[in-house]
């Protein structure tokens, strides 16, 4: 994050001496006092802060709000080289003796980038216990389970413990949340589904977990039981219109669904649509895959695709193909954006959501009529 900063760097059983900072790409070089040995693990202790100062051009401070705040794992430094970060525009590239980029991705042959999992090259899988405090009466939504909440001085504490090994791939929102709760059996398995929205966005909450509970019932068909017993679906501010999935928790901005009119059947379907393709995620993230050209085939292709079939299953003919047209006007606006080569399906990038969550998803979709939905299902849940 471009306004965070770390005021102290420790690590236990080790003198980290300082060598050298950049303060304008923001990387900083400690050399400790003796060798990491294979299979050694480090404790670090970690103090810093986000402020922004100033102003910019863009929002600057868009992750921290004094009602809404949500923090992505960038919160914390990144160790070694971070690939992420190289100019990844074709247009600018050459002015700074740069090659143009065939790929944003490293090829699937590449070695290094295969033994890496696609969420981050800090660790393929980690365990993990969240403490985190925030203001009174705001509450705290992370994945994982909530092991005990308390309450010292004017802080408000959460304690959040992974279920299995996950991802370093997690988000932190804090706000003035109402919650509303719901357990639900799918297939005989019990799934808490708990909504956490904006007091004063109400309206929609039952038609999330309305919809959120015939999304298990669908996947629970095609990818098995849903990984988690926990469902969180939450609202964040409209800073950013992204929609995340991570862990047992899925994230919308309040102009996706939570305000809008589901009398009209368009935005209806939309709120089935957007769950059920943020709960796809959930499952496929699960898959063993590696960084490189093309998986986002499997993370996003595929959900998209299933949500597709999910509306077609529940709410017929008309709300696929208005759904299909929204994708179509959504992928042919990112290809009129996109800086480099548009890339093929295969070899789809993090950079191209248009190409592996809108084409990816029809491209599936076409096939299954041609090879039927239940072959094309049915290879799913081999991911």
């Amino acid at each position: 994050m471009d306004c965070s900063v770390v005021d102290n760097f420790t690590v236990k059983g080790y003198t980290a001496t300082f060598v050298k900072q950049d303060t304008v790409l923001r990387h900083t070089i400690y050399r400790l006092n003796h060798p990491v040995l294979p299979g050694d693990s480090l404790q670090c202790m970690i103090r810093g802060r986000l402020h922004c100062q100033g102003f910019t051009n863009g929002d600057s401070q868009k992750e921290l709000t004094f009602n809404g705040s949500f923090l992505s794992h960038n919160i914390l430094p990144f160790f070694g080289y971070d690939d992420r970060r190289e100019l990844k525009s074709n247009q600018y590239r050459p002015q700074y003796g740069l090659q143009k980029l065939a790929s944003r991705l490293p090829d699937t042959t590449d070695q290094l980038a295969s033994r890496q999992l696609f969420a981050s090259t800090q660790a393929n899988t980690i365990n993990y216990t969240f403490t985190i405090s925030t203001s009174a009466g705001q509450m705290v939504v992370a994945p994982g389970l909530l092991q005990k909440e308390w309450q010292s001085g004017r802080r408000q504490y959460f304690r959040f413990v992974n279920q299995a090994p996950a991802l370093f791939d997690f988000s932190i929102l804090s706000a003035r949340y109402a919650v509303k709760r719901k357990r639900v059996d799918i297939a005989g398995q019990p799934v808490d589904i708990e909504v956490y929205y904006h007091p004063g966005h109400s309206w929609n909450t039952d038609h999330f977990i309305t919809s959120a509970k015939e999304a298990l019932a669908y996947l629970d068909t095609v990818l098995g039981r849903y990984p988690y017993t926990v469902l969180r679906i939450a609202e964040r501010s409209y800073y950013d219109e992204a929609l995340y999935a991570y862990g047992n928790v899925i994230t919308l901005p309040e102009n996706h669904g939570w305000t809008a009119d589901i009398r009209r059947q368009e935005d209806l379907d939309y709120l089935h649509y957007s769950t059920t393709r943020l709960i796809a995620e959930q499952y496929m993230k699960q898959a063993n895959i590696s960084r490189t050209q093309g998986y986002p085939v499997i993370t996003r292709s595929i959900p998209g695709y299933l949500a597709i079939q999910e509306l077609n299953h529940f709410y017929g003919e008309a709300a696929l193909q208005k759904r299909l047209g929204k994708n179509h006007d959504t992928y042919l606006k990112g290809r009129a954006k996109e800086e480099n080569t548009e890339p093929v399906l295969m070899q789809s990038d993090e950079e191209a959501d248009y190409v592996s969550e809108q084409k990816g998803s029809y491209a599936l979709y076409q096939l299954s009529r041609l090879a039927g939905a239940q072959r094309v299902n049915g290879r799913s849940p081999l991911f």
